[in-house]
This record gives C-alpha cells, sequence and structure tokens, in this order.
C-alpha cells in the first residue's frame, strides 16, 4: 500500500522546459529552491497561485495560464521539488513548503495583496491548495479533480499509518470560499470524493459538476461554462 501511495501520488516528468528570464528562482528554508513563472494582468482583480497535477510542470501549463491571464486573472505557476526544474525530491512536506514560498513571494516580492491571491489546485495540486488555506489569508480556493486522501484514490478505507494528503481531514476548517470541480466521468479520481469534499466544506462553498468530463477534460468539455463559473466564483469573493 505504502508503494501504492507514492507511484500514484508523484509522477514527475523530465521537465518540459529549461530556466529563462521567465522562471523565478524561490528558496525554500530547507535549502531547495522551487522554479515559477508568474504571468501578469494588470487589470486583474485576483492572482490565482495554480497548483498542478503529478505528471504536469510549468512548460506543459504554459497554455492554460495564458488562457487565466487572457480571462482576466494574473497568475503564478511553480514546480514542486521534484518537479521541472526545481531542486529535490518529491513529498508531501516538501509540496507544503512549495506553495508557502510561492505564496510569500506573491506578497512579499510581488506586493500582490493576501486577500487577492486566489487559490487553484488541480488534481495533486489541490492538497497543497487546501494546506496553504489553513494558514494563509487568501480570496478563495478553487479544486479542481482533487481526492479526499491518498489511499482512498484506490480503497473505501485508507490505511490510516500510511496516508497522505488528508484533505477530507483538513477542508472544514478553512475559512475561506471554496469552489469545488470535478468531471462527473473522472477515471483516475472519482467525482465520489468531490461529492465528499462538498460535503465536509464549510460555508460558503460551491461546486462544478461537469457532465461527460473525465479527469484531464474538465476544462475543454465545459468551455464557456467553466469560465462564466469561474468569473461568477471571483466576483463572489
Amino acid at each position: 500500500m505504502h508503494q501504492y501511495s507514492l507511484k500514484a501520488l508523484f509522477r514527475p516528468q523530465p521537465a518540459t522546459y529549461q530556466d529563462d528570464k521567465t522562471i523565478i528562482k524561490i528558496p525554500l528554508p530547507n535549502g531547495l529552491v522551487i522554479s515559477a513563472r508568474y504571468f501578469p494582468n494588470p487589470h486583474a482583480k485576483h492572482t490565482l497561485l495554480f497548483s498542478h497535477g503529478n505528471r504536469a510542470d510549468i512548460g506543459v501549463s504554459i497554455a492554460l495560464m495564458e488562457a487565466f491571464q487572457r480571462h482576466g486573472y494574473a497568475v503564478m505557476i511553480y514546480d514542486y521539488p521534484g518537479y521541472g526544474t526545481s531542486t529535490g525530491k518529491v513529498g508531501e512536506k516538501n509540496t507544503y513548503a512549495a506553495i508557502h514560498a510561492a505564496y510569500d513571494y506573491l506578497v512579499k516580492n510581488l506586493s500582490i495583496p493576501a486577500d487577492q491571491i486566489l487559490l487553484y489546485g488541480r488534481s495533486l495540486g489541490g492538497a497543497p491548495s487546501i494546506e496553504l488555506a489553513r494558514h494563509k489569508t487568501v480570496a478563495g480556493i478553487i479544486v479542481e479533480g482533487t481526492f479526499t486522501s491518498v489511499y482512498r484514490i484506490k480503497f473505501p478505507v485508507p490505511f490510516l499509518l500510511f496516508d497522505k494528503f488528508k484533505n477530507i481531514n483538513k477542508i472544514a476548517h478553512l475559512q475561506a470560499p471554496i469552489l469545488i470541480i470535478h468531471g462527473e466521468k473522472d477515471e483516475v479520481i472519482s467525482i465520489s470524493h468531490g461529492h465528499q469534499l462538498f460535503k465536509q466544506a464549510s460555508v460558503p462553498k460551491d461546486f462544478f459538476w461537469v457532465p461527460n468530463a473525465i479527469h484531464a477534460t474538465v476544462i475543454e468539455t465545459a468551455q464557456d461554462a467553466f469560465w462564466e463559473k469561474l468569473a461568477a466564483f471571483s466576483e463572489s469573493l
């Protein structure tokens, strides 16, 4: 079971980009350095802090970040340790450290007000987003295709000794509004995870279930309805 959790959760691929002037290097307290990229939008009400899934990195996410930018958001995306050109190894603690460092960079280095930061976590990225929201001020939280905990992806009852990213235990304690998005035909993380997270989440909360969408095609399947839902949630904050 322990092997399953590591294989299911962290699957970094070779970096799809090289460091250049667009890549920001952010040090972590433990000595590691993560890579990030910022997509500015001077007219944005909110800045998305985007946490990607387990098979992605900054390079493969550029088109999506530019889409967020076109739809009125500024965005920062970062790579967890072990992903892209970030240093270090993958792991739960390192993933949490990475999002804290990216958040601090937005607030301290880019002077983005904390209450204008909107967390967006996709799949694995929902876990660090939920964890950060327990400790920091944010405008709101969006999670897409996120699990209740690692072992519940495969087993209805978690193996408690090794279970990781226990989102289901944390989500009720968040203070910021949350939007939970899930594809109804998600073949990787069943939509039952979305339903359970929504049930446990504290208010204010909202959901967006996307018919016919699998794990990787939520935005493509929903199309305009996705952007309209995102805009409505953003305006409600």
